[in-house]
């Protein structure tokens, strides 16, 4: 399964949901994610999940990070990915960005984005 089919069965699939690990996970966001291969289409892609309120479906034997949920550790990666590697997605993603932030369950990923928002106000 590619970075993008994965991606999708955790974010789009509206069937019984599998579990999945999320070292998987962050390995396939990291592919999809790569500045030197990441098109329009994988970065629109990327702001989806961004503004996705989904839970992962993890394996109960899956690692889990442990300051912010695993949801929003996937955010903050994906941030890490679109902005601070081409700070002028901060201003085409700014509504996505905003969403993010409202829907955030960590200060700390709120803050993150914060941080990014203040940088093109």
């Amino acid at each position: 399964m590619n970075p993008k089919e994965l991606l999708e069965s955790v974010f789009d699939s509206d069937d019984t949901p599998r579990q999945f690990h999320f070292n998987d996970i962050v390995t396939a966001l990291n592919k999809l994610g790569d500045p030197g291969s990441r098109s329009r289409s994988s970065e629109r892609f990327l702001v989806k999940i961004l503004q996705s309120d989904r839970r992962i479906p993890l394996h109960p034997r899956s690692s889990v990070p442990h300051g912010m949920s695993p949801e929003d550790m996937l955010k903050s990666l994906i941030l890490r990915k679109l902005v601070e590697t081409d700070p002028e997605n901060a201003k085409r993603y700014r509504a996505a960005l905003e969403k993010a932030k409202e829907q955030a369950s960590s200060i700390t990923l709120k803050r993150i984005i914060g941080n990014h928002l203040k940088k093109i106000t």
